[in-house]
């Protein structure tokens, strides 16, 4: 039976592992990143350190469905140690919250149709905030996903609980495919331009 959601410990490490979208069966890329969680997982309890697992799916972006999602939550839960799972759409919920954070004379806005986008510029990088389809990026939603890892932010309430571990943590630890790389950068350039830029240093990932 599905735990009820609490935070009563901040563990070291929060990890995300096997990201995947939804109009995706599972591949080779997410037993590669549940490979690596194992091997991190044993250097962690080695050196003492407590942790928790994160599987974050992707069901905001893709325009269709096939991934089975309770089979491969199940199928994880054989293979690795899962302790969460999270739905970015449910992320989206902080957008403005999140876009208050950054310098707004690095957002720059434009009408497109009925919809304002938001994109963030500074000098030579220009990140997308704000699509033209009305939909927060998927690069603001990963800054979102790092502060709610964090603790900054409270763990949406779809979220997925499947043993007693903590959520929040003092270091993140993201294992993905080096496709995502420099998605991930842009994350750090925006987060880097916060009033959480401190927290960039606590932010580790595995790339494969």
């Amino acid at each position: 039976m599905q735990s009820p959601l609490s935070v009563t410990k901040t563990m070291d490490y929060n990890i995300e592992f096997a990201h995947i979208y939804v109009d995706q069966n599972p591949s080779e890329e997410q037993m590669q990143s549940i490979a690596r969680l194992k091997s991190r997982t044993e250097q962690l309890r080695e050196d003492g350190k407590s942790y928790t697992t994160v599987i974050l799916i992707d069901e905001f972006s893709p325009q269709r469905t096939i991934l089975d999602v309770e089979a491969y939550i199940e199928r994880t839960k054989k293979d690795a140690e899962l302790d969460f799972v999270a739905f970015e759409s449910q992320l989206a919920m902080f957008t403005y919250k999140f876009l208050a954070e950054l310098p707004q004379e690095l957002i720059v806005s434009k009408k497109v149709g009925n919809v304002e986008t938001k994109t963030f510029v500074n000098g030579a990088t220009s990140i997308g905030l704000i699509t033209h389809d009305n939909k927060p990026s998927c690069t603001l939603l990963i800054a979102i996903w790092y502060l709610v890892r964090f603790g900054v932010y409270g763990i949406p309430a779809k979220t997925r609980k499947f043993s007693s571990s903590s959520f929040a943590a003092q270091r993140l630890l993201t294992i993905l495919s080096k496709k995502y790389e420099d998605g991930e950068y842009k994350v750090l350039e925006l987060l880097k331009h916060t009033k959480f830029k401190e927290m960039i240093p606590r932010i580790e990932y595995e790339f494969f």
